[in-house]
Formats: structure tokens, C-alpha cells, sequence
């Protein structure tokens, strides 16, 4: 939970000094008191929330993947250098950007699909050139 934010927070969340809905408060951004309660259980057992969200992850894998469909679609609507060849600037953002897929779709005028697809041509290419050296 790196990205998370509640990361900030462990510390406070995890030693139960403070009640979880003041937490809540102090965080704000819409955040509630069982958010606060599910951190805590994946700052203290990560192995077993994993465990959970495998399993519900399989068994509703036909609501995750409409989900991504329709994440992705977003971005394909809005695409607009669609079929065109790619530049070196937008290669190197792909492989050494910190923003999201999402982000850099909107940014370079691409879809996720794309994104997801160059970026993996690129590594393998890398792979293939570093193996041979």
C-alpha cells in the first residue's frame, strides 16, 4: 500500500490510540470510518487480505472485467493520434513516466490499449537487445 493514503497514517491507524472515525476526520476526502478499519486489517494481515481479494477477484471476474472495458473504452473514444507511428518522446514516456496508463493515454492521445500494448513491445525489445550484447 505504498500509493495508498492512508500510508501517512499507519502509524495512528495501526496503534489503536485514536478512534477510527477521527481518523476518518483527519484524513477527510470522503473518508470513512470502516475505510479506516479495512486499512488496519491490510496493514496487519496483508497475507490474508490477499488472500480475500484473490478469491472475490475470481469469483466476480466477469464484473472486473467490465469494469477494465469500460475503463479503457474512455480512452479510446478521446484517442486521437490512433494509428499514427510512434516518436522517441513518447516511447521514453511510456517506459520511464510515473503517471499512470491513464494519464499518459489522455497526455500523448492514445488509448490504454495502446499504452498497455507498445510498453510491452518496448521491454520485450529491450530484453532481446540486452541478451544479445
Amino acid at each position: 500500500m505504498k500509493n495508498s493514503k492512508y500510508g501517512p497514517y499507519r502509524k495512528m491507524i495501526v496503534s489503536y490510540e485514536v478512534p477510527t472515525h477521527k481518523i476518518a476526520q483527519i484524513i477527510g476526502d470522503n473518508c470513512t470510518a470502516s475505510a479506516v478499519r479495512a486499512a488496519r486489517r491490510r496493514f496487519l494481515k496483508p497475507t490474508d487480505c490477499k488472500k480475500v481479494n484473490d478469491t472475490w477477484r475470481n469469483n466476480n471476474r466477469a464484473h472486473e472485467n467490465h469494469i477494465s472495458r469500460v475503463s479503457r473504452k474512455e480512452t479510446q473514444e478521446t484517442a486521437t493520434n490512433d494509428g499514427t507511428d510512434w516518436t522517441t518522446l513518447e516511447e521514453e514516456l511510456i517506459l520511464e513516466s510515473s503517471c499512470t496508463t491513464r494519464e499518459l493515454a489522455i497526455q500523448l492521445g492514445r488509448s490504454m490499449d495502446a499504452i498497455y500494448q507498445h510498453r510491452y513491445r518496448l521491454r520485450k525489445k529491450q530484453l532481446t537487445t540486452t541478451s544479445v550484447v
